[in-house]
């Protein structure tokens, strides 16, 4: 497959280092049951997203 739109990172759920409002999507699979700080998962996460971004858990 080649997909020109989509990538995939590896990196901290706390500090992704992406740019802010730059996301329609943020996606997280089998991700928050292993984290000790959930609070901060989200606060990236909607730090990342554009305005009216979904946010899937």
């Amino acid at each position: 497959m080649d997909y020109k739109n989509i990538s995939f990172k590896y990196g901290s759920a706390y500090d992704t280092g992406l740019n802010s409002s730059n996301f329609e999507l943020v996606l997280e699979r089998a991700l928050i049951h292993h984290l000790d700080e959930l609070q901060n998962c989200f606060k990236e996460a909607y730090r990342i997203l554009k305005d009216g971004g979904y946010y899937i858990v």
